[in-house]
């Protein structure tokens, strides 16, 4: 017998009931819940993975140990020479130099407010344009190079845009020229080989990009200053205006 229920306009209209679910659905209604329930739990499991990746993929690792590697263009501007010779006349040139390279690597800790030490180890070369060494000659050709060790602070300001991976970042340095030297040959065929070393110091700033969880890049202009070596060999001392400006790229990835 088929059951009735009354509508409020009076009509009457067949009561649903799980047989006719039956018939109409081939499922009962507690397996229709059930298989709703199911796919929910599985939609929200899916979700809820996909949204526990993108947390982790946005957990920049920002503090801890981390390893860096930078290179990029070293420009030394025309300066000052000063060339004693081995009678001891002491005369200044200006000297004109090629633009060159830098490269070199390092390592530190970085906390998580953004203040950052690290140990450095830096290259640097530049060839010289030509120039007139008061006491030695014309300077047909030659290079300047430098190989320095610095212990740097850095510290990274708060980051840009949404995810705050864009850092400004400040720093400064200081250390040895554990070794500056020149190679020169003269207009009339003799070479020089004179080096030394001395104190540096240096200040830099630049952007770092937090492109994942562990990798970071860095856009860097860096002012390097190691005027207080000087450059020795038995015909004469050399010290130069070394104060080269460095713009820099670097690569680096948080343990």
């Amino acid at each position: 017998m088929k059951a009735f229920s009354m509508t409020p306009s009076g009509k009457t209209l067949p009561k649903i009931t799980a047989k006719t679910m039956v018939r109409t659905t081939g499922h009962t209604p507690t397996r229709a819940r059930a298989g709703i329930a199911a796919c929910t739990l599985i939609v929200a499991a899916a979700m809820g993975l996909g949204e526990n990746a993108l947390a982790q993929e946005d957990d920049a690792k920002t503090d801890g140990f981390y390893v860096r590697a930078t290179g990029g263009l070293n420009i030394l501007s025309s300066g000052g020479y000063e060339v004693e010779t081995a009678d001891g006349t002491a005369n200044t040139s200006d000297a004109d130099y090629q633009t060159g390279y830098a490269f070199g690597g390092s390592a530190g800790y970085e906390w998580a407010n953004g203040l950052a030490l690290e140990g450095e180890i830096m290259y640097r070369r530049n060839d010289y344009n030509g120039f007139e060494a008061t006491g030695l000659g014309t300077v047909a050709s030659g290079d300047l190079a430098s190989l320095s060790l610095m212990g740097n602070v850095i510290y990274a300001f708060p980051g840009l845009g949404g995810n705050g991976r864009l850092r400004p970042y400040i720093g400064a340095g200081a250390g040895i020229v554990q070794e500056i030297d020149t190679d020169i040959t003269l207009d009339n065929g003799d070479t020089l080989t004179l080096s030394g070393d001395g104190f540096a110091w240096q200040a830099m700033a630049g952007l770092r990009w937090q492109f994942s969880r562990r990798w970071r890049a860095r856009v860097e202009a860096r002012y390097f200053d190691g005027s207080d070596a000087a450059l020795t060999a038995d015909a004469a001392t050399l010290r130069p205006d070394y104060t080269p400006l460095s713009v820099l790229l670097s690569l680096g990835y948080g343990f």
